[in-house]
């Protein structure tokens, strides 16, 4: 029944380490 949030949480990280690595002087 959660599935869609385990979903959800695994796009989002996936989007943050993405933005992490184009973007590294940010961080």
């Amino acid at each position: 029944m959660e599935n869609w949030v385990l979903l959800t949480l695994s796009i989002v990280v996936m989007l943050y380490l993405v933005f992490v690595i184009v973007r590294p002087e940010k961080f």
